[in-house]
């Protein structure tokens, strides 16, 4: 059972359970539900706490978007705490993440965005990191204006709605290395079916080549391929040879 986490203190988590309910409505998913809200008070990336209520099969965390130039945009992204912690979750410890399901959720978000925001990847990051089973934020943002605009919350609530109804297929996944926060450079390739279950931004390296077993572990199906932003990544000979000694082929993007 998949399970949908609404931080009441968040300003689209708390607003768009009405609308997942009516879309669940909409698309048939009643009458053999299989989700369930769990509603919790508190910062959105602080819900460790909550890990044994989490679900095994996709926890799915309707929320709000910030950052530094207000740019709006609809994210889709997995979580995990890369060095010391800031927002949540444990340091060096990474949630589980599903290739395949943030894959679909990226997907749907993007078919659903009817607006003129545009909708993109961001790289693991925040907690929480210790739930049982994979976890996926979508969000709207950056601004009050984009939370409140009630079209917005429709179509977080229609992608939320209809990922509920994906079933996860059986897939090989991959991880991607290098770049920004904003993961630009994996967007074509996720277009190709590329299931990434995570995604280690370029500041970021030197800390993951210290827990790399930690990032393959959380990994739903162990990943077989990492592509790198070659041009947006340090020690790229090292994480090679620790990817290679894996048995993860590393491939140059």
């Amino acid at each position: 059972m998949k399970k949908i986490f609404i931080a009441v203190d968040n300003e689209v988590g708390n607003n768009v359970k009405k609308y997942i309910h009516k879309e669940c409505l909409n698309l048939g998913l009643e009458e053999n539900r299989d989700y369930s809200f769990q509603e919790f008070s508190g910062k959105i990336f602080e819900a460790d706490f909550l890990a044994e209520k989490s679900s095994k099969e996709l926890n799915l965390f309707p929320s709000t978007h910030k950052s530094k130039d207000d740019k709006p945009n609809f994210t889709v992204h997995p979580t995990g705490v890369i060095g010391q912690k800031m927002f949540g979750g444990k340091d060096n410890t990474l949630n589980y993440s599903s290739g395949y399901f943030l894959r679909r959720a990226f997907e749907i978000l993007e078919e659903e965005n009817n607006t003129n925001i545009g909708t993109t990847l961001e790289a693991t990051h925040h907690g929480p990191s210790d739930f049982h089973g994979p976890v996926l934020f979508v969000e709207i943002g950056a601004t009050k204006k984009e939370w409140e605009d009630q079209e917005n919350l429709k179509i977080i609530a229609r992608t939320i709605s209809r990922l509920i109804g994906v079933k996860e297929e059986a897939h090989e996944s991959a991880l991607a290395f290098g770049g920004g926060h904003y993961c630009e450079k994996f967007l074509p390739l996720l277009k190709d079916k590329i299931n990434f279950c995570h995604f280690i931004p370029g500041f970021k390296i030197k800390e993951a080549l210290e827990i790399l077993p930690e990032i393959i572990s959380k990994c739903t199906v162990k990943p077989t391929k990492a592509f790198i932003d070659w041009e947006n990544c340090s020690k790229k000979q090292e994480l090679i040879e620790k990817l290679k000694n894996a048995g993860i082929e590393s491939i140059r993007c």
